[in-house]
């Protein structure tokens, strides 16, 4: 699948089946796919993130909504 950015760069993305397939190697019950519209700089702090803390930009973001969720307590994951 070929997906254009907002700069009109081709974009090369696996076919969405194999990020399912990755999610429920997760061991996810019931995935679904998000997804979100953020600033270039969010998205450069989230892989640089990711990167340091050797962990996906979903894990990530999955730890924060669940922080979030549970009344802004930290994660128990690295």
């Amino acid at each position: 699948m070929m997906l254009y950015s907002n700069s009109r760069r081709i974009i090369n993305r696996e076919p969405i089946w194999r990020e399912i397939q990755k999610m429920t190697k997760e061991n996810l019950k019931y995935p679904v796919i998000l997804f979100a519209s953020i600033e270039r700089e969010q998205h450069n702090a989230l892989r640089a993130l990711s990167y340091k803390k050797h962990r996906s930009i979903a894990a990530l973001t999955r730890d924060a909504i669940e922080a979030y969720i549970s009344g802004g307590k930290k994660s128990s994951r690295q």
